[in-house]
């Protein structure tokens, strides 16, 4: 597995965006898991919302989805089925721990998050907010983006997170897939989104290895700012 980021202010002081990857080889392939957050609330309770999210998220790799995937007595169905209670568990916790934060300081805080996990031609995916993964694939020579996540906003406003909605159950999906690209990104990334921008500047055939994976975004992402984007951008691009 290879991937690349982006991760710029924009027009903001600060960063309220965190970015996540894990993996491990296993038995039979590589584990990844893979985070996007967007912290909302003020430029410090925003950043810390979506600190504390991948870093509880970093730790429950290790300690509750690794020893899943360890496990090879456990079939599909059963797997699936745990995978979606402990990540569900996962979300009320970070929820919780926002929620005592904002209790200790009188503020708001909340985040996006989404969340993909890889193995083998199996994907989960948990998505709370307007930030995005897309899933994407090369069709005689021409790179197609498909959004498998859907937006909790309405205009600006978000309808779902963590922290400041007591909604915190993530939408859930799972499958197989033969696709080996992927993106996972904020909303300022996605804002403009123009499949035509993207499938020329972002092609499978030219992210090859870090390093090109982070000038393309990059460049993707200036060009975001000169069309006058203001959020934060940050995206992260894997190949498996």
């Amino acid at each position: 597995m290879v991937f690349g980021y982006v991760y710029e202010d924009g027009l903001r002081r600060n960063n309220q965006d965190a970015l996540l990857v894990r993996s491990t080889k296993l038995s039979q392939g590589e584990l990844v898991m893979a985070v996007v957050c967007d912290g909302m609330g003020g430029e410090e309770y925003g950043e810390q919302a979506s600190y504390e999210c991948v870093q509880y998220l970093d730790c429950w790799f290790d300690r509750e989805l690794l020893p899943v995937f360890m496990n090879e007595h456990y079939t599909f169905y059963e797997k699936r089925k745990i995978i979606r209670t402990k990540g569900n568990s996962a979300f009320y916790q970070i929820n919780q721990k926002l929620f005592h934060m904002m209790r200790k300081h009188m503020g708001r805080m909340g985040t996006t998050v989404s969340m993909l996990i890889l193995y083998g031609n199996n994907y989960y995916l948990f998505h709370l907010g307007d930030s995005r993964v897309y899933f994407v694939h090369s069709v005689f020579g021409k790179t197609y983006f498909k959004q498998k996540t859907t937006d909790h906003a309405v205009g600006h406003r978000l309808r779902r997170c963590l922290g400041l909605n007591k909604d915190y159950r993530p939408d859930f999906d799972y499958g197989i897939t033969t696709c080996k690209n992927f993106v996972l990104c904020t909303d300022g990334f996605s804002n403009l989104f123009d499949p035509n921008i993207w499938s020329v500047c972002l092609t499978t055939k030219s992210m090859t290895d870090s390093g090109r994976i982070s000038r393309r975004l990059k460049e993707l992402a200036e060009d975001n700012l000169r069309r006058g984007e203001t959020d934060n951008i940050s995206a992260l691009w894997m190949k498996v």
